[in-house]
């Protein structure tokens, strides 16, 4: 009886933006109520049919959707927050119930994919008081909002395309965040990012190897060893996961950033631990077809040997990194049975 005068007060506005200052302890049984308070208004606006009623409704909605989207946030990134990535997916679906009463599916699908993406790139990072094991949690619920935006036809909304989810992964600043802000169990987690993000074209691999080349993740930087070496690692990680033509066209750029006048043991590893992992997840280098590229598809091996023969050939060889690669070539990839004669 009371919810018409509710509605046309503004009470659910109110409501939803008293929440943004309730105890994180009580938020997700409050969002709870907000959602069954919401959806009675829903049904008394269309069971009245009046346009002035509905308005009311998406009004109020949209009074605290900004505020309460912003606390979210800011608890996310709390020191010593008590919620954890479980609280926040079930906020994350709840106000996706609270938004439906308003908005079309199209839109709480994306306003919902957002929200998640946001939240996790906090959530991801290191935070005072919160077992990383919270962080590798939030990398596998980016991954899983990632692949589910990707997976979407076009026109389940403009977010829905890989052009759109490379745009937001610039814009957030996604590899910085967790290359500076993220612990190293949680930078190599991220290999779950690079496979949804390669298999379903929303980056290429030149454009991800351009990404970390460009932050200094890839040679020695001023970025702390344990995180470059860590987000290597997520790169590796990645390898299984991806088609062969994939691990072809990576290793190639890989190869351009660690040109031969600027390779290092560093990078000589990288490449050398790459062909092993590919070689060791069913990489075929001889049964990829003839298509001209011959020596190239056995990665590291075909680099390895054009960079003797380009080092010898200097007036002043680096005799130490020569014959760290020799020592590379012929004892950790050579005798692998895939390239053994």
């Amino acid at each position: 009886a009371m919810l018409l005068a509710f509605n046309e007060l503004g009470g659910l506005g109110l409501f939803g933006s008293a929440l943004c200052h309730v105890d994180e302890t009580i938020l997700v049984a409050a969002v709870r109520q907000l959602r069954v308070v919401a959806t009675r208004c829903r049904a008394l606006a269309r069971r009245e049919g009046s346009a002035v009623s509905l308005d009311s409704l998406a009004d109020g909605i949209e009074a605290f959707r900004g505020g309460l989207f912003a606390r979210l946030a800011d608890l996310a990134g709390r020191h010593g927050r008590r919620a954890r990535v479980a609280h926040f997916q079930e906020l994350v679906s709840e106000l996706g119930g609270v938004l439906s009463c308003a908005y079309a599916n199209t839109q709480v699908f994306e306003m919902g994919c957002l929200l998640s993406m946001q939240l996790t790139m906090v959530l991801s990072t290191f935070c005072p008081g919160v077992p990383e094991i919270d962080a590798l949690e939030a990398i596998d619920w980016m991954a899983l909002v990632l692949r589910n935006l990707l997976d979407q036809h076009p026109s389940a909304g403009v977010l829905a395309s890989p052009s759109a989810v490379r745009e937001w992964i610039e814009d957030s600043g996604l590899w910085n965040t967790l290359l500076w802000r993220a612990g190293s169990r949680t930078q190599h987690h991220a290999h779950q990012l690079i496979v949804v993000l390669l298999t379903r074209s929303a980056m290429a691999p030149c454009d991800l190897v351009g990404a970390f080349a460009s932050l200094g993740a890839l040679s020695p930087s001023r970025v702390p060893s344990p995180s470059r070496l860590a987000m290597q690692g997520a790169l590796l990680a990645a390898v299984p996961a991806l088609s062969a033509e994939i691990v072809l066209d990576l290793f190639g750029e890989l190869c351009g950033v660690f040109g031969f006048a600027h390779l290092s043991e560093e990078g000589i590893d990288l490449l050398a631990r790459m062909t092993q992992r590919a070689l060791g997840t069913g990489y075929d280098p001889i049964g990829l077809g003839s298509d001209g590229m011959g020596l190239a598809r056995s990665l590291a091996v075909s680099h390895f040997l054009r960079f003797l023969q380009w080092g010898h050939q200097q007036v002043e060889p680096p005799d130490q990194l020569l014959e760290f690669a020799r020592r590379v070539l012929v004892h950790t990839l050579l005798p692998h049975p895939v390239l053994a004669p």
